[in-house]
């Protein structure tokens, strides 16, 4: 058994993505872990969306491990992403902190020490990306929901 619950977030529609105009945004909270996902879409250029997301640990967690931070750009016009990495950001008590007073949309990934462990530089499709993102936040239910409906074919 599992305890996880959506605190704010619209299902994921590619069509909405690929339109978008202004953020799109959400969170999840683990209540049985107490850690908080965020996730963001948010276009830029003309034919850009940034997708980002991080999962922080418990306050009482710092110590042990960092966050997952993921980070990808999604093409409109092939449906595609180019590029897409992920790190995991170390934080002391206070810069978790400070972190925890701001939103996703805010610049976080330079509050805490960032460890890069990947980047594909090349080109992924949707299909790839999704299962992607999904693998890297392991355990994490409420991720997993979001992308899970377009997962399946």
């Amino acid at each position: 058994m599992f305890y996880s619950s959506t605190v704010f977030s619209k299902p994921l529609n590619w069509n909405d993505i690929i339109n978008l105009r202004n953020e799109d945004k959400g969170s999840f909270q683990n209540y049985q872990t107490n850690e908080l996902t965020e996730y963001l879409w948010k276009p830029r250029k003309e034919n850009e969306v940034v997708f980002t997301c991080e999962e922080l640990p418990s306050k009482e967690n710092i110590h042990l491990r960092g966050s997952r931070y993921f980070h990808a750009i999604f093409e409109k016009d092939t449906g595609k992403f180019k590029p897409c990495d992920g790190s995991i950001i170390i934080y002391d008590k206070k810069k978790f902190d400070k972190r925890s007073k701001l939103s996703i949309n805010n610049k976080v990934n330079d509050i805490g020490k960032e460890i890069k462990l990947f980047r594909v530089d090349g080109v992924i499709p949707k299909e790839q990306f999704m299962p992607l993102v999904t693998s890297y936040f392991y355990w994490n239910y409420d991720l997993l929901c979001y992308f899970c409906k377009n997962l399946v074919k």
